[in-house]
This record gives C-alpha cells, structure tokens and sequence, in this order.
C-alpha cells in the first residue's frame, strides 16, 4: 500500500514478495476513488501477477489470467449479461444505493475463493 505520511506514492512490488510457491491475495481497501484509487484486488502467484481489477470496474480484469475468478463472478452475478442493476432508469432508483453491497458480495466471493477469513475481516480476541 502507498505510505502517504512518508510521501511514498510508488506501487508496492508484491511480485518481489511473492516467490515461486508463494501466492499473495491483495485488498487495497481504504483508497480515494477522488483522486482516482478505487478499491482494488490483485493475486500474484509465483512472482507473477495472476489476477487484477478494480472493484469500480470489475469488467477490466488483466493479468496473466484475467479470468482466473470468472465462475465465480459469474456465478454470484457479479459479471455477465444480468450483473447491470435490473433497476436501472427506474423512476426515483438510485443504483449507488448497492452500490457498496455489490463490493460485499464481491468481498465475500474472493475471501471464500482463497478460502480467507469471510467479512467483516476483523480479528477474534480471546482471553485465557
């Protein structure tokens, strides 16, 4: 993640960090889509970039396999034919409303994919 208190703005090499038989799932989760850093998923495996994409545009996925997660964006109509709001142009329907509920969804299918903790991601503490 970019460090903004120390004025590092440059993109953090996680194909360095992740070598062969390693895989790194990344969440950039607390961006500023204001200034054009949406929230973003990217999984790197074997020092390569397997799967990336912007949850504001999940439609333009790249890496070596674009499509490593489409069954399953698929599946939880997340891309397709039918993922548009069915609402959409609807008098007084605002499709921003889900907006945040489509990035859940999404959240949720990645996290069960990788077999990661499900959301809300925080940690359990327990006393002994």
């Amino acid at each position: 993640m970019h460090n903004w208190d120390a004025e590092d703005y440059d993109d953090v090499d996680y194909n360095g960090m992740c070598p062969k038989s390693a895989e790194i799932v990344v969440f950039v989760t607390e961006p500023c889509s204001a200034k054009a850093f949406p929230p973003a998923f990217e999984y790197h495996r074997d020092g390569r970039t397997i799967l990336c994409f912007s949850f504001e545009d999940i439609q333009q996925r790249v890496g070596e396999n674009p499509d490593h997660l489409s069954p399953e964006l698929l599946a939880a109509n997340l891309i397709g034919p039918t993922a548009e709001c069915g609402q959409q142009g609807d008098d007084g329907h605002d499709c921003f409303d889900h907006h945040y509920d489509d990035h859940e969804r999404l959240v949720t299918v990645i996290a069960d994919y990788f077999a990661l903790p499900s959301p809300p991601l925080s940690a359990e503490v327990t006393a002994k």
